[in-house]
């Protein structure tokens, strides 16, 4: 999830929140039985018009109207309140606002719109009831808008509503967000939520028709710093009737997959016996492994089992361009096989100003994103986000007149799998070879040309140092950038040459200047340089030893 603030919060007798922070308050609240009988409601009038089907082995959406395949090709829509998701609000909902956005949306050719349910008092809670009567109306408008701008609309969550009428007694060795999934309290009080929120839908009389999917969390996950993860001895019965011994080898992870796929099931079942025509999901972030990742956050979750073995209608994943892992290295920790009867959504990616300080590297890194993530098998892509200025940390679809927005739009690329038509200039470096006068074990040269920030190469050494790549064959330049790795702040001095084939380099910029970690050296070419094979980078001073995090070539 990239909202601000991480929703978590304990479900028992007595009740935990854990901040953003990480630090645990005890209040003391009520449980209310899950057992209450239910008011019967008439199945909903409208079948949803996007479904499932398998062909030749792998899913994919489909119009049950045309009978066509559906390309899901849309944005994240997300307003914040003090970190909460106050889309649809009582004191924030905003028709006309709405109105003008899926105008907007709609005319560049999206076809879906993602946002977010909010748990929080204020949202979905109700102060005298257990959902918010006003927050429904505003959900079935939202909806009746969407149908007729030709959107499709993904409801998601990240929690049951935060009030007395959702809490519920946990288990034995069943703690925090894990109570949530594992314990029959959890499971009962979901069940009970899913219930209710479509019987308030069918009461508005609701436009299911443009109602994508229920999208049960918006990524969910387990705790390791709880039990029963953090237990290696004793016995705990979970929801799904199975008691798992805690002493037993790769027991954790059996328990959650197992576990999971009978929450997503048992959620899944709930809706549908009340809509039938109904899609249910569940969104996801990548596992800690097997490639290193999100080190040091309690979050846990592993995804294989859920996307194999769940009767789920598709999975969500989300991966970002310019975080600590490369697509091929998310897909491989999601376990996505190369086909699936499911189809896969890419329900969030998204770019962020730190790696992508210009527009036009934005562009470039979410077209390219989209372009190689077909080949991984996914189904669908939506971008974060459409127009959320409480993140200003991110580039956004209308930023700097739209020019995301029409980058990705399928007006000007009707085929996602290809760049098409955009004049983007590539980036020369991938692929290219790196020699330097020295490098770490760990950090080594290569790691400049990897598209991550978080790696770097370092000489391991004082200056004077070298890096020098190799295009592989003559280039016409139109950028070069450099990612500063420096620790600490301070005076450097850089050389920048480039040489084709043969002869003598020329020298193109020299940097002599406080530097700091994080700055992008950019050299101001006035104009392409033809015929150029090896870019080299001679450090002459530095505080620190000599590092670069990125090294960018751009041209043709």
């Amino acid at each position: 999830m990239r909202a601000t603030v991480r929703l978590v919060a304990l479900l028992v007798l007595v009740a935990c929140t854990r901040s953003s922070s990480g630090t645990t308050t005890t209040v003391t609240s009520t449980t209310t039985s899950t057992a209450e009988a239910t008011t019967l409601v008439p199945a909903p009038m409208a079948e949803h018009r996007i479904g499932v089907r398998t062909v030749d082995g792998e899913g994919e959406f489909f119009d049950r109207i045309t009978g066509q395949s559906f390309e899901p090709r849309g944005v994240n829509l997300i307003r914040l309140d003090l970190g909460s998701h106050s889309t649809l609000d009582p004191a924030h909902y905003d028709p006309e606002r709405i109105e003008n956005t899926f105008t907007a949306i709609a005319a560049a050719g999206y076809n879906v719109v993602r946002t977010f349910l909010n748990s929080r008092p204020g949202g979905m809670p109700g102060a005298n009831e257990s959902l918010s009567s006003e927050y429904l109306d505003n959900a079935a408008d939202l909806l009746a808008r969407a149908k007729a701008h030709g959107l499709q609309v993904l409801l998601t969550q990240d929690w049951l509503p935060e009030s007395a009428s959702w809490t519920f007694a946990s288990d034995p060795l069943i703690d925090d967000v894990n109570a949530m999934y594992l314990s029959r309290g959890g499971v009962d009080t979901n069940r009970r939520f899913y219930r209710e929120w479509v019987q308030g839908l069918i009461a508005r009389d609701a436009a299911f028709d443009a109602l994508l999917a229920y999208e049960l969390r918006n990524e969910l996950y387990f705790t390791d710093l709880y039990p029963p993860f953090n237990l290696t001895s004793g016995t705990v019965a979970t929801a799904n009737g199975v008691g798992y011994d805690l002493a037993e080898p790769d027991v954790h992870r059996r328990l959650l997959e197992e576990n999971l796929v009978y929450w997503a099931d048992t959620m899944r079942s709930e809706i549908l016996a009340l809509d039938p025509s109904g899609l249910v999901t569940i969104g996801f972030f990548q596992p800690k492994g097997p490639n290193t990742s999100r080190v040091g956050d309690d979050r846990l979750i592993e995804t294989e089992a859920v996307i194999l073995d769940s009767t789920l209608d598709f999975i969500d994943l989300h991966g970002y361009p310019g975080g600590e892992l490369n697509l091929a290295q998310i897909v491989e920790n999601y376990g996505l096989p190369p086909v699936t009867s499911k189809p896969i959504l890419l329900g969030e990616f998204g770019a962020e100003h730190g790696p992508y300080p210009t527009i036009d590297d934005a562009v470039r890194a979410l077209v390219d994103w989209q372009v190689e993530s077909c080949a991984y098998g996914f189904d669908g892509w939506l971008l974060w986000t459409w127009d959320t200025a409480e993140q200003p940390e991110f580039w956004s679809a209308v930023n700097n007149e739209g020019v995301i927005a029409d980058a990705l739009s399928p007006v000007t690329r009707p085929d996602p799998c290809v760049v098409g038509d955009l004049e983007l200039a590539s980036e020369l470096a991938t692929g290219a070879s790196v020699t330097a006068s020295s490098e770490t074990v760990a950090d080594v040269a290569a790691n400049v040309i990897d598209g991550l920030p978080v790696t770097i190469w370092s000489a391991g050494a004082d200056a004077p140092q070298w890096i020098e790549l190799d295009l592989g064959s003559e280039r016409v330049v139109e950028a070069i950038r450099l990612l500063v790795a420096q620790y600490p702040a301070g005076a450097t001095s850089h050389r920048v040459t480039v040489r084709g084939e043969s002869g003598e380099g020329v020298e193109v910029a020299r940097f002599d200047q406080d530097t700091s970690d994080g700055d992008w050296l950019e050299v101001a070419l006035e104009e392409p340089i033809s015929g150029a094979r090896y870019l080299r980078v001679d450090t002459t001073a530095s505080v620190s030893h000599v590092a670069w995090r990125e090294i960018s070539v751009l041209g043709s």
